[in-house]
């Protein structure tokens, strides 16, 4: 995987093949994450949560390059059609913001803010275009994700603004 991020950020894959090495890339870094984030917080000492700070730096930085925008984009195409599920511990009261404010994190964490608030005003355009509801609100459930991926996981924090 390692291999296959590296040539998709040095642009040797083939531009028909990017948004499917992108969606492999993210899903396993989003895998990866996770289970550091989950390591990190279920840890004692300080020892994780600084690895965690590292990592959040290191996307950070990434996250400035153009290919923020691949990210992004390949999140969003990625959880749209493999929906996010809550544990079974998280009964979310409202499941379709719970997995808006789960992908905002996602998008945000590694994507930045700003690319956040674009694909989430996109998405609702879409969504006024045919493609679902569009609704202010969803807008608003997604950029509450943003910030959370680098203090807690993403489950963690729909859950905690919506369950």
């Amino acid at each position: 995987m390692a291999l296959l991020a590296q040539d998709f950020f040095l642009g040797r894959i083939p531009e028909s093949e990017r948004l499917d090495a992108a969606c492999s890339i993210v899903a396993w870094a989003n895998h990866a994450m996770d289970s550091v984030l989950e390591i990190s917080f279920a840890a004692a000492g300080g020892f994780w949560e600084t690895v965690n700070r590292i990592l959040g730096i290191i996307w950070s930085v990434a996250s400035s390059t153009p290919y923020s925008v691949a990210l992004g984009v390949a999140i969003a195409v990625y959880y749209y059609w493999n929906p996010p599920q809550p544990d079974k511990g998280c009964k979310p009261k409202k499941l379709d913001k719970w997995r808006h404010t789960y992908v905002g994190c996602k998008i945000g964490f590694y994507s930045g803010a700003s690319m956040t608030a674009i694909i989430a005003v996109l998405k609702e355009v879409a969504d006024a275009l045919g493609l679902g509801t569009a609704e202010v609100e969803d807008i608003i459930a997604t950029l509450k994700g943003v910030d959370c991926g680098f203090f807690e996981s993403c489950h963690a924090c729909a859950c905690r603004h919506y369950c």
